[in-house]
């Protein structure tokens, strides 16, 4: 879901800046978005490249696209989509991060969620079974 999302948002960016074959470009957004933390990256080479081709008012104008889409993902879709598919808020999520970052550094952030979630799992499993009883 993210990967599509991130696709569509592109694929909008594109065609407003007037990116060529934005299609294409928004396709392999697409593809190269399942690889996590630099997929989004990678896809952006050869769009870098064609916007170098174009001038450096393609430049500033493919940036700001780049830049907006990566916050509305960091900051919107992927607190929705983690709060839909695994039950976290995205409140929880945005917390968890920035107190794992003060506390333990970047590497920490990427760490954070996946073990709350298996925690979280785990614990209301074990509640579930009545192992452990919480109030």
């Amino acid at each position: 879901m993210v990967s599509s999302s991130l696709a569509i948002m592109i694929y909008i960016g594109y065609k407003i800046i007037g990116m060529p074959n934005a299609l294409i470009w928004a396709f392999f957004t697409f593809i190269l978005g399942f690889i996590p933390f630099i997929g989004f990256f990678i896809s952006m080479i050869l769009p870098s490249i064609v916007a170098i081709s174009k001038g450096l008012y393609m430049i500033i104008k493919l940036s700001i696209v780049f830049i907006t889409v990566q916050t509305l993902k960091g900051r919107i879709v992927v607190p929705l989509i983690m709060s839909s598919a695994l039950k976290i808020h995205p409140l929880t999520d945005i917390f968890l991060v920035v107190t794992a970052v003060s506390y333990g550094g970047p590497m920490a952030a990427f760490i954070v969620v996946p073990l709350y979630a298996m925690t979280k799992v785990t614990v209301l499993s074990l509640h579930k079974y009545r192992i452990i009883k919480i109030r």
